[in-house]
């Protein structure tokens, strides 16, 4: 996860989606995304995906590309 507030250090963690949302959990942290406010997109070059809140610029979460 990358989030400016956070600085420039992305924040390791699990994604978990349910019927109401997408929660990132690190030790730190835990995001909650309505799916309703979710954007989906695919990497074009690294086939990572990517998820963003419509709400909460900056904010992304991704999967690892390994």
């Amino acid at each position: 996860m990358f989030h400016p507030e956070l600085g420039n250090e992305v924040v390791r963690g699990n994604i978990f989606i349910n019927d109401e949302n997408l929660s990132f959990r690190s030790a730190s942290n835990t995001v909650t995304i309505p799916l309703g406010q979710l954007i989906i997109e695919l990497g074009k070059d690294d086939g990572r995906i990517y998820f963003q809140n419509r709400e909460v610029p900056g904010l992304r979460i991704f999967t690892d590309d390994e």
